[in-house]
């Protein structure tokens, strides 16, 4: 089975734009810059910035809309949609674009989130977040 997916992380280089169709369809655009660095031959830093067209439609570009703003860093999920269209001039163009199936707002870099601490629960199935529970006699500890 062939899938047509990709995931993308990156800066809005816009607010997201919405549409309203009279069929009461909607679309959100928006542009996400990609950033990636490497070094060139002679050692020296590049950045290299590669722009993705983005398309939301329905409740997750509503979403979009209220929730990110240019600047932003989101990670969305989608698949890649190929269109031709013509322009003014009569030339054929082909345009690839991300349509958007969810998103995530990230942090900005340096931004933190408040810690959290994960206690064990005393099973090997995993960690329960929080300093201590109700109830919760440490007696029997060794220390």
């Amino acid at each position: 089975m062939i899938n047509n997916s990709v995931i993308l992380s990156g800066h809005l280089g816009a607010q997201p734009e919405a549409h309203q169709f009279a069929s009461d369809r909607s679309v959100a655009n928006v542009n996400l810059a990609v950033k990636k660095s490497y070094r060139d031959a002679t050692g020296n830093f590049v950045d290299d910035t590669q722009w993705f067209r983005l398309k939301a439609w329905g409740r997750t570009g509503e979403q979009m809309v209220q929730q990110l703003a240019k600047g932003d860093r989101v990670l969305v999920t989608g698949e890649l949609s190929c269109r031709t269209y013509e322009t003014k001039a009569g030339e054929k163009r082909e345009s690839v674009e991300v349509v958007v199936a969810e998103f995530e707002k990230l942090q900005r870099y340096g931004e933190r989130k408040a810690p959290v601490e994960l206690v064990a629960d005393g099973n090997s199935n995993g960690m329960r977040s929080g300093a201590a529970y109700e109830g919760d006699d440490d007696s029997g500890l060794p220390f």
